[in-house]
């Protein structure tokens, strides 16, 4: 083997090495992100405790732009793999990768980034709000529920797959739970629970699942006015996004 390919092959393990960390990473806040949004079904209140617990941990300068430079380059990386290096991954794992690379960028800048320009916190009621202003968008407002169905199942998939992808790559198999490696048998089942899963807490969020969950199905706007200023700032987050367009 000559130098230039055994350069070469050092470099793409260093970089597989560096994606499978920043990936482990990654998932550990999106597993806790998502799964305070899952918990709507139970507790709509106990879910947006959950968040906002999340988000006085995270949001600071420092642990916000670690997390932003282990996104950017996770996802910079898996797409270098696939476009130069002729890698094989998993057909649905990539996918759901490449749609999370397509669709975090703007889900950032309409939770976080614009909303932190107005001094606004968003919370479930703001989800929520996209969702139910068919009276004056009513196409965006419909595919906002396919939308964030997919981008909670897409971010479960695909960092369930990669943690054990990853715990592998590393040479700690034996750190790989047994349900971990039950679920990767089983991606096609798991991919059914995650949308099913999503799906019920996209109604739960707007308090339609009462009747399934005893414990769920709470309103999320505690008055006229918290609705209105969702409102407000969801018309603004459209407005920037679109560039005026919508």
């Amino acid at each position: 083997m000559s130098d230039g390919v055994r350069a070469g092959n050092n470099g793409r393990q260093i970089a597989s090495i560096f994606q499978a960390t920043t990936g482990l990473c990654v998932f550990g806040f999106s597993l806790v992100h998502v799964g305070g949004h899952a918990l709507a079904p139970v507790s709509l209140g106990v879910s947006n405790a959950a968040l906002f617990a999340l988000r006085e941990a995270v949001q600071n300068p420092v642990v916000e732009g670690a997390l932003f430079a282990a996104i950017s380059s996770h996802a910079a990386l898996g797409l270098l793999k696939r476009r130069w290096w002729r890698s094989r991954p998993d057909k649905w794992f990539t996918y759901s990768g490449l749609f999370l690379a397509a669709a975090i960028p703007f889900h950032l800048a309409a939770t976080r980034l614009i909303p932190a320009a107005y001094s606004t916190h968003v919370d479930l009621a703001f989800v929520a709000q996209g969702m139910n202003v068919f009276h004056s968008r009513p196409i965006l407002s419909t595919l906002f529920y396919p939308y964030y169905v997919l981008l909670g199942s897409a971010g479960l998939y695909h960092g369930i797959l990669g943690t054990a992808k990853s715990l592998r790559l590393l040479r700690v198999p034996d750190w790989i739970p047994s349900s971990l490696r039950y679920m990767e048998r089983n991606k096609v089942a798991l991919g059914g629970v995650l949308l099913a899963w999503m799906g019920v807490t996209v109604l739960a969020i707007n308090g339609w699942s009462g009747s399934v969950f005893p414990l769920g199905g709470d309103r999320i706007y505690v008055s006229p006015a918290a609705a209105r200023a969702m409102e407000v700032l969801h018309d603004n987050v459209v407005r920037i996004l679109t560039l005026g367009w919508l």
